[in-house]
């Protein structure tokens, strides 16, 4: 199983997390699985 880590925080950028204007993309990795998601983006570029 892969992991994966963020280092970004809401203190390093000067948008509102959470909001859905911010995001191109939101994936459930939990649902999904990293793999999956791994290929849906892959598949987008």
């Amino acid at each position: 199983m892969r992991s994966v880590k963020v280092a970004i925080s809401p203190h390093n950028t000067d948008m509102e997390w959470g909001k859905v204007q911010h995001y191109h993309i939101a994936l459930d990795s939990g649902t999904l699985g990293v793999d999956k998601c791994v290929d849906i983006i892959a598949g987008l570029y």
